[in-house]
């Protein structure tokens, strides 16, 4: 099951999302979508209900919807976590629900009749030969782990990680704020909860109107930003490494457009071709073990110059882009190793 924005507004061709819908119902495989006001829980959320509707591909991406069903989500063997961002109350809300059902103890409901990839039903890589022993799972293959997005901020995750980001503050406090802008002279100021490069802006300590920028991107001075010192390789473009299971599926650099800084393909900027460095691969190493602790396999670096400035972990874009630059299939990778967890 994938767990979406209405697929309505989702862009067919280029969307992630779709190329991996795409190549689960190629390979003959069940493909359901919901959106979060679809899902809701019950009898003490013990477990999780969506009102999910089955996707099925014709020609191309074009996509035929049938008709929905109410099914139990722990139901499905695996369920991709593809809510774009913000994270505010309601994204975290949805994440709890799901991470409940995480517990140990959980014992899987009656079926609903939802067909699936098959039924796990291994206890320590053995298969038992017990009723209740059959029907006890920990939880669904989640791609991303509930609980791990939950804890990897995309912005504040990377501070976490010894050596791989730029001078950086994270705060609302306008003096805190400005004596590291005085510090630095020249910084880039983002919001914690967005994406695509939504409300992001640089500001020089020279600026004039710096203390009103800072109010107006803080609301008022309440809400916290990340303020990091100014990569001059950014003008270069924001390298886009793509990870699965922690190791590099493919890459692409966004390079801004003439008339904005930010190189987000949503804020105009476009993709060239990219060969992953030696630097590169030394931070996918360091970071490999941190995103593997919380079940963080589907992944998308943003690297400028030798720092990461984001680790995405929310829906992960680059697909369309590495297989246009590659000439490869790289959403087949994915699903070889999904399939082969299940199995």
């Amino acid at each position: 099951m994938f767990l979406i924005d209405p697929i309505e507004s989702l862009n067919n061709k280029i969307e992630t999302t779709f190329f991996l819908m795409k190549e689960v119902c190629r390979r003959g495989h069940a493909c359901f979508i919901a959106t979060l006001p679809e899902l809701f829980a019950e009898k003490d959320q013990l477990f999780v209900l969506a009102t999910a509707i089955e996707v099925r591909f014709k020609k191309n991406f074009l996509y035929q919807l049938k008709k929905s069903s109410k099914t139990v989500v722990c139901d499905f063997d695996v369920v991709l976590l593809r809510k774009d961002p913000p994270v505010d109350v309601r994204y975290i809300d949805h994440l709890t629900m799901l991470e409940g059902m995480c517990s140990h103890n959980m014992v899987r409901p009656p079926r609903s009749g939802v067909p699936c990839a098959g039924e796990p039903h291994h206890v320590h890589g053995k298969q038992s030969g017990h009723p209740e022993l059959r029907r006890r799972i920990t939880r669904p293959i989640f791609i991303n782990s509930p609980s791990g997005i939950k804890r990897a901020s995309e912005k504040l995750f990377p501070l976490s990680i010894p050596g791989i980001s730029p001078p950086s503050l994270v705060s609302s406090h306008k003096e805190v704020l400005l004596s590291f802008l005085n510090l630095h002279k020249h910084v880039v100021v983002k919001p914690l909860d967005s994406f695509g490069g939504e409300g992001i802006f640089v500001l020089r300590h020279t600026d004039e109107d710096r203390k009103s920028l800072l109010e107006m991107g803080t609301s008022g001075f309440k809400n916290y930003v990340l303020m990091q010192q100014f990569i001059p390789e950014a003008k270069k473009g924001d390298k886009r490494i793509m990870l699965w299971n922690g190791e590099v599926l493919g890459s692409f650099i966004r390079v801004a457009g003439k008339e904005d800084f930010r190189c987000n393909l949503h804020s105009g900027g476009h993709f060239e071709a990219y060969k992953v460095t030696k630097r590169d691969h030394e931070i996918v190493q360091t970071i490999k073990p941190h995103l593997l602790k919380l079940g963080l396999y589907f992944v998308g670096l943003d690297i400028i110059g030798n720092y990461v400035t984001e680790i995405n972990s929310t829906s992960p874009m680059g697909i369309h882009a590495i297989n246009q630059l590659e000439n490869s299939q790289i959403e087949k990778n994915i699903l070889n190793s999904i399939e082969t967890l299940v199995d």
